[in-house]
């Protein structure tokens, strides 16, 4: 399901010619911005879900799913039916494979920041 639901953002970023995929380009804007030093990157790990075995990630990942749940209608609405070009109800079916998905504890659901 997150697949998809990336896909979905992929495409829109494609069709607007304004990616998503914003933490795959942020070395070459620091460039670009003038930042001529070294850039040090690293990846960190946001789970989705109370899954995480530590008690802090867990935390970070029961906020981070209340967060996603909470906007989910907001984040897909016009880019669905406005850019992609969707019809109301195959929103709705996507939103709801995606808040079955955030609900489902065997998903160890996370992205990378």
């Amino acid at each position: 399901m997150w697949n998809t639901w990336g896909k979905v953002f992929e495409q829109a970023g494609e069709k607007t010619g304004r990616s998503f995929l914003v933490t795959d380009h942020w070395t070459e804007w620091l460039q670009n911005a003038g930042f001529t030093g070294r850039i040090n990157t690293s990846t960190v790990k946001l789970p989705i879900g109370g899954w995480p075995l530590q008690q802090r990630q867990k935390e970070v990942g029961l906020f981070n799913c209340l967060s996603l749940e909470q906007g989910l209608d907001g984040f897909a609405s016009y880019i669905c039916t406005q850019v992609l070009g969707w019809q109301p109800d195959e929103l709705t079916v996507l939103l709801a494979r995606v808040r079955a998905a955030l609900k489902d504890q065997a998903c160890h659901a996370c992205y990378d920041l």
